[in-house]
């Protein structure tokens, strides 16, 4: 990068010229001890000198070097970070869909498994059941012979309960005693 443009090189320049001017002027007033000579040559001086340190004071508010290397060093680091986000993106993205595969995979593989076991648990039932099924049979026909569901000889009658009539008194109870029906009264 151009450090100094033509622009200031002319002003620089410039300013160089006339301050060596205002000091020849300032000196030979001194020496020809004109007043007029010595002020004009220090205001001549002066103001290239003011010129001079605005010109210096412009470029240093002006140059913005230093910025522009911070901003290109922080502009690397951006992209050298985005870079690596997109390829960690990218490599989360890929292992995602392995695992993904994985996981269908074995959800595949347990469902078959789970499959050959039910049909093997179904099979062990049914074996169960069809063993419980003949020892049933075996007993039953084992108690038929041994006689336990032979009909009873001799069918037995039951006790028949009378309800007395109206008007008639009730029987007295079995224990011989009699209840009384007042009120206040408790009987035992």
């Amino acid at each position: 990068m151009q450090l100094v443009t033509d622009g200031t090189r002319t002003v620089a320049g410039a300013t160089g010229v006339s301050t060596l001017a205002g000091i020849g002027v300032t000196l030979l007033g001194v020496l020809t001890a004109d007043l007029p000579m010595v002020v004009g040559g220090t205001c001549l001086t002066i103001t290239a000198l003011i010129v001079l340190a605005l010109l210096l004071v412009y470029r240093w508010i002006t140059d913005t070097r230093e910025e522009r290397r911070v901003l290109a060093a922080m502009q690397r680091t951006a992209q050298s970070e985005r870079d690596q986000c997109f390829a960690a993106r990218v490599a989360t993205e890929s292992e995602r869909g392995r695992l993904l595969q994985e996981v269908r995979a074995e959800q595949r593989r347990m469902a078959s498994t789970l499959a050959r076991e039910r049909e093997a648990m179904r099979a062990e039932f049914e074996e169960q059941k069809a063993q419980l099924i003949v020892e049933t049979m075996e007993a039953t026909v084992r108690m038929f012979h041994n006689g336990k569901f032979a009909p009873a000889a001799a069918p037995t009658t039951g006790r028949l309960i009378h309800f007395p009539k109206q008007g008639e008194p009730a029987p007295a109870p079995a224990t011989g005693r009699t209840r009384p029906r007042e009120h206040g009264e408790v009987a035992p």
